[in-house]
This record gives structure tokens, C-alpha cells and sequence, in this order.
């Protein structure tokens, strides 16, 4: 146990976050709920942010464990994330509380840019056949199939991505899903939450988590022990995810 407080702090033992933002705090709305601003709680000033209406997304009370999260509805709404959040860089590890409003959609989703933009090699969560495909801070010409996972991609769950020269990882629910060694680390300077290209996302955001360093597997274990807490997710003590320890 790390003595974590999952309601107030981020797990210790991997310092803190370079951007950090909880849909429990930092959120700028208008009375209709729409967002604006998403307030970064690192310290750094790396907000997420909207300034036109029609791209807001909106901000959903009592969804998880009592807790809000960011409603993304898959035709219009995403954020800009700050220019500087992975400026500087060689490597960096991402975690996400998430739900797709589908497992399988009628049509391809999108998480995130994190990359320079690339039609031919996109960044799916989930496509219409359920098998995540991702290039997160990625540079290599084709994207990190990760598959379908066991976990059912409409209802909460952790995914998480590392990625340094060499070495690309993805996670959900700190189960490894997918690894590359064939890797080089990259990001982009106009990064978005919610959106790949023209490809949207369709669902809930409650954390999203970046660190400048690839975490090792008990600082992962602790961010892991911090979100489940939180979040109530799975099935071990304190609704803390049995993986999670």
C-alpha cells in the first residue's frame, strides 16, 4: 500500500504528472454544461481547451463512482490540448479513464492525436470491429495494433501507453495488450484529446494522465492502485483492480 488518497492526490512514488487532468476539478462550463477550459492540475499551465461552441464537449455529474467525466458525443466535440505538453520529450507514459459509448460502433473512433497526423495509418478506439489500433507518440510508418481486448470497451476501464526509443507498450487495466521494439518516440506540437484526422470519439473521459518518463511497473502499479480507488473499478479491495497491486 502507498498510502494514497484516492480521492485528493496522484499515486507518489511516479512524481507528479506533466499534465494532469480530472474532470472532478479545474472544469470551466457554461450553464448547458459545455466546456471550455479543462484546467491542468500539474502545475505546468497545460490546460485542454475549446473556445468554439459546437466542439465542446460536455461535462457529465455522478458517472462513475459518483464522479463526473468528459462527454465526447462523436460528431462535433473535442479539446486542444497545449502545445507544450510533450515538447521537449524522449519518452512519456499516457493513462486514460475511458468509455466508448460502444464496443463495436457502426463506425471507427478515435481517442486522440498525439502524433503527427497521418490518414493511412490512423489511431482507432475502437474501429467498427473492435480491435484498437494505435500510433500515440509513435513515429513508425503504420499503426500498433493492439486488438480487441477482453475488457469491454464501453465501460470503464484504464488504458494506458508508454513509449521511448525502442519500446512502445500498451496497457488497460496494467495488462499488457501490445508491445513493439521496434519504436521511435514522437509527438506532436497540436495535440488533441478526442479526435484522430477527422475520425471522432464517442464516449466518457474522466483522467487523463501524461508522465515525461516510461513508469516503472510499481510506480505503473501505484498510478494503477490511485485511478482504481478513485474510479471503483474492478473487483478487488476498495474496488481497486486486482491487477492493480
Amino acid at each position: 500500500s502507498t498510502g494514497v488518497n484516492y480521492n485528493v492526490n496522484i499515486a507518489p512514488s511516479a512524481g507528479m504528472p506533466r499534465v494532469w487532468l480530472a474532470a472532478d476539478r479545474g472544469v470551466t462550463a457554461d450553464g448547458s454544461g459545455f466546456v471550455s477550459t479543462w484546467a491542468d492540475q500539474s502545475g505546468n499551465g497545460y490546460n485542454a481547451s475549446q473556445s468554439n461552441g459546437v466542439n465542446k464537449p460536455s461535462i457529465v455529474a455522478a458517472q462513475i463512482n459518483g464522479k463526473p467525466v468528459m462527454r465526447f458525443n462523436g460528431t462535433s466535440q473535442l479539446f486542444g490540448l497545449h502545445s507544450n505538453s510533450f515538447v521537449g520529450l524522449s519518452a512519456a507514459e499516457i493513462f486514460v479513464v475511458v468509455k466508448a459509448a460502444s464496443d463495436m460502433p457502426a463506425q471507427n473512433r478515435a481517442l486522440w492525436s498525439l502524433t503527427n497526423n497521418a490518414a493511412l495509418y490512423p489511431t482507432l478506439y475502437p474501429p467498427t470491429d473492435g480491435r484498437i489500433s494505435d500510433r500515440a507518440l509513435c513515429a513508425n510508418s503504420t499503426s500498433n495494433v493492439v486488438g480487441d481486448p477482453a475488457q469491454p470497451l464501453d465501460q470503464y476501464h484504464v488504458y494506458s501507453v508508454s513509449s521511448t526509443s525502442g519500446s512502445w507498450k500498451a496497457f488497460i487495466n496494467n495488462v499488457l495488450q501490445h508491445e513493439a521494439i521496434a519504436n521511435t518516440f514522437t509527438y506532436s506540437s497540436t495535440p488533441y484529446l478526442g479526435v484522430y484526422w477527422t475520425t471522432l470519439f464517442h464516449g466518457d473521459i474522466a483522467e487523463f494522465i501524461v508522465y515525461d518518463h516510461v513508469l516503472t511497473e510499481g510506480e505503473r502499479n501505484d498510478v494503477g492502485l490511485y485511478l482504481g480507488g478513485k474510479y471503483a473499478l474492478g473487483s478487488g479491495p476498495s474496488g481497486v483492480p486486482a491487477n492493480f497491486s
